[in-house]
């Protein structure tokens, strides 16, 4: 789910170099669910890059919203 919300954010800015930024923050996150990653590891791994680019509270953000739809369905 949170991966759709991504793409969705990805698509809908004007700001190229966000777009860029959440693409690579969540490049892996395929990879490591197809390869039977643990959902905590998958998801360390999103946020360590998130944050070495600068941008872990708007992931953490998005994360927090999957939830929130998550517990409210």
């Amino acid at each position: 789910m949170a991966l759709g919300i991504v793409l969705v954010e990805i698509r809908a800015t004007d700001d190229l170099s966000r777009a860029q930024v959440l693409a690579d923050s969540f490049h892996n996150a395929p990879a490591m669910i197809a390869s039977g990653a643990s959902p905590q590891d998958t998801w360390a791994n999103v946020v360590g890059t998130a944050r070495r680019l600068d941008v872990e509270r708007y992931v953490v953000w998005l994360l927090s919203h999957v939830q929130a739809r998550q517990i409210s369905n």
